[in-house]
């Protein structure tokens, strides 16, 4: 999990021009889970996809992607997330997104995105496996990270 501290701390100057973070979380299990907060846009879409890549390089397991804190996504946002998709699925992976709502989720909806099987689409808690059974301490519907809303620029 993220530290208290680590959550309320303003953007970095990188972060603000970007418009965008992406941190990656303690799992629990096997795996990965990553953190966006902010916006994947066409400004920041291939830095935040060389930042997934390095930050998935290595790993074992599925990897969560959760959108809670993304306010807004764009079609190269949308591209960069089916690509790493695709490059996780060569290894054998499958990319997950959790917390898809707001902006983001009407956009999937739309582009019928939510209905294809480039993504394994999980509401709530990133640490909830694949059938739907914690995988660590916390309790089915309880927040996706120990974030404070609108402490991230573009919520």
């Amino acid at each position: 999990m993220i530290s208290k501290e680590l959550d309320r701390r303003p953007l970095t100057r990188a972060e603000q021009v970007n418009g965008h973070s992406l941190s990656r979380i303690a799992s629990p299990g096997n795996g990965v889970i990553l953190a966006v907060a902010g916006e994947i846009d066409i400004s920041s879409t291939e830095e935040f996809s060389d930042h997934a890549r390095a930050l998935t390089e290595g790993a074992e397991g599925d990897v969560v992607l959760s959108l809670e804190n993304c306010g807004f996504i764009d079609s190269t946002g949308i591209r960069a997330l089916i690509g790493l998709a695709r490059e996780l699925r060569t290894r054998g992976q499958t990319l997950v997104l959790s917390g898809l709502n707001g902006q983001p989720r009407r956009v999937f909806e739309l582009t019928g995105l939510l209905d294809r099987r480039d993504f394994e689409i999980r509401d709530g808690n990133p640490h909830m496996s694949a059938g739907g059974h914690p995988t660590s301490g916390h309790a089915p519907g309880a927040p996706d990270l120990d974030r404070q809303e609108g402490q991230f620029r573009g919520l």
